[in-house]
């Protein structure tokens, strides 16, 4: 027990307090120790604890101690240091251990007090920590990227061994801003740019930029960075080596670069001569005799036809220029559609325009340029469907939106192609020969639609025909939100909820969406994904009626914010529109990182996989 000598209010400090404490003299023999310290070791009276306590050192740390306490005591001076002390189940603990000498007035050492403060958890941390520093490192040294991380400054602080055998430089030269030195100097200024973006909003980062390697070639890498953002942390990133598909990427512009301007001059040249041929045809039509009517006839139909296909490589070389002008004005949307339907009279088709219904809205938009787009969809809906006798034209108006869909009775598209027929000088391999046309019109409507903040998709059964939608804004889009808070979302375009009982976060998508608001839709999905540490999401998309592409975004930046926030597995429940469905497939195959993604056309099926990984 504590020993009487010492006076009662000291031990009765000494015992509140949660440490093990001890007390000697002036020749460090040990006269008291607290309550704390029977109770470790077991023992019950000073004199038994004294006799043991070297014996309670961890042998390894035994000549540490003894070597401080010699020299403190000679030189009457404090010390700290850490050892492990055993208890009464044998079992060491690490400790604080630390001693102070006491003198009285006069400047003599009277006694020694000392402290001896469990820290076992905080070494258990400490260790666990290290062994996962270890094995950061040891990935990061043996993964085919280069691994990087910054300082909540934002200056670089490690960076993978790869980094050596690419630059020719330590790591240690790369620190700070020291890799910047290997920058390609006409990338330096857009690098800075958008990394002091992302730093400052604490956002994810994507960059692309060549750095100079140690056989002085320059070579292109992909830099992405997740912002983590604790106290050591700023952007945890990769660089990827991608000069390979750079070049063929850059050597596929040039091509194109090159065909667009034969594509330019070529049209160019086409229109004079057609000019003149057209007006000597009229001219012929004039004054023509009975039996020349037929070809006089053919021959101008022929000519419309190739002014068509002028027309379609002059707009196609503006595009790419981006010198096509539009002319925006306030649109009547139901006229607009009688106009066409009357200009259609002088097509010569056998087919009937069939118009089910008209949606009476104004728009902004260039009326020659929305009458080009119901010219090539329909043009290729006829086309397309020579068996056929009618196409069928709706619109209606749905949320801030008017949908027009033309419907065909036709060949159909499969699926393979529909993700590639709005690029330029793309036709199907099968409908090439047997069809004629370059393969621009649907180029040409895209942009037409994206410049008018429109959208567009495609449903198609190969032998049962085709319809294309297209979709253009009468109005700003009005969100109206009606519940949010830190578990649930909800407004007129989308709804989320975080289920406790089952540790889901549920998304549901609902009727039109563009990029703007499915990426608003994403941040929110974000920010209640980190807020409730959730795993696992699932994701709705079968109330979507119409969707932007948003596959790049998607896929290459918020997916890995999603995964940086604690994202494990994403179940995503395919929609009704199969151009939706193309996107997000496309959005999964550009996705980077760990999280599990699998596709449904069942909510319940996607709720039981999500639950099978809780």
């Amino acid at each position: 027990m504590p020993d009487n000598s010492v006076d009662s209010e000291f031990r009765f400090l000494a015992d509140a307090v949660p440490a093990k404490v001890w007390r000697a003299d002036a020749s460090m023999s040990a006269n008291y120790y607290n309550q704390e310290w029977f109770d470790f070791t077991g023992t019950t009276s000073v004199e038994e604890l004294k006799n043991i306590i070297w014996t309670l050192i961890h042998p390894e740390d035994l000549p540490l101690v003894q070597r401080a306490a010699q020299t403190n005591l000679q030189g009457q001076t404090s010390y700290e240091i850490e050892q492990r002390f055993r208890d009464k189940n044998g079992i060491y603990r690490w400790h604080l251990s630390k001693t102070k000498p006491v003198f009285d007035n006069n400047g003599l050492l009277t006694s020694w007090l000392g402290i001896c403060v469990d820290i076992e958890d905080r070494m258990q941390s400490s260790e666990a920590i290290r062994k996962n520093e270890k094995y950061f490192r040891f990935l990061a040294d043996n993964t085919p990227v280069i691994i990087w991380r910054t300082g909540v400054d934002g200056r670089l602080n490690y960076i993978s061994k790869q980094w050596e055998n690419f630059s020719g430089l330590t790591v240690a030269e790369c620190y700070d801003s020291g890799w910047s030195k290997l920058l390609h100097e006409d990338d330096t200024l857009e690098v800075q740019k958008y990394y002091d973006k992302a730093l400052q909003n604490r956002e994810h980062y994507t960059g692309k930029f060549r750095l100079r390697s140690a056989n002085n070639e320059y070579r292109w890498f992909l830099s992405v960075g997740l912002p983590v953002f604790d106290e050591e942390t700023g952007f945890l990133g990769t660089l990827t080596d991608i000069t390979e598909q750079e070049r063929e990427h850059q050597h596929s512009n040039l091509q194109l670069k090159k065909m667009d301007e034969f594509v330019s001059i070529a049209s160019h040249e086409f229109k004079t001569p057609l000019t003149s041929l057209k007006l000597y045809l009229q001219l012929l039509d004039k004054n023509k005799a009975a039996e020349q009517a037929t070809f006089i006839s053919r021959g101008l139909d022929q000519l419309k036809r190739l002014e068509r296909l002028t027309g379609d490589l002059l707009d196609v070389s503006k595009i790419s220029a981006g010198k096509l002008v539009y002319n925006i004005e306030e649109i009547e949307f139901s006229e607009l559609l009688d106009e066409f339907v009357q200009t259609l009279k002088s097509w010569n088709i056998k087919h009937r325009i069939i118009v089910k219904s008209r949606s009476s809205v104004k728009l902004k938009g260039d009326r020659y340029r929305l009458e080009q787009v119901f010219a090539n969809i329909l043009s290729n809906a006829i086309k397309y469907s020579p068996e056929a006798d009618r196409v069928e034209i709706d619109t209606y108006v749905q949320a801030n939106y008017v949908i027009t869909s033309i419907r065909d009775f036709g060949i159909g598209i499969a699926e393979k192609d529909l993700a590639r027929i709005f690029q330029r000088f793309y036709r199907v391999d099968a409908t090439a020969m047997k069809y004629e046309g370059l393969g621009l019109g649907l180029f040409i409507v895209s942009e037409i639609l994206i410049r008018h903040k429109g959208d567009f998709w495609i449903e198609s059964e190969p032998g049962k025909g085709s319809t294309f939608f297209f979709k253009l804004p009468h109005n700003e889009l009005h969100r109206k939100i009606i519940v949010d808070s830190s578990t649930d979302y909800k407004d007129n375009h989308m709804g989320i909820s975080f289920k406790r009982s089952t540790g889901i976060l549920e998304v549901d998508w609902i009727g039109f969406q563009d990029l703007e608001s499915v990426k608003y839709g994403c941040l929110k999905m974000h920010e209640l994904l980190k807020a409730n540490k959730c795993e696992l999401v699932l994701n709705d998309n079968s109330n979507i009626t119409g969707v932007s592409d948003a596959s790049e975004w998607v896929g290459g930046q918020w997916f890995p914010m999603m995964e940086a926030a604690g994202l494990r597995y994403f179940a995503w429940v395919f929609s009704s529109v199969m151009f939706n469905n193309i996107s997000a497939q496309k959005a999964v195959d550009l996705k980077q990182g760990n999280v599990i993604t699998q596709f449904f056309t069942s909510t319940t099926e996607a709720r039981e996989w999500l639950l099978s990984h809780v």
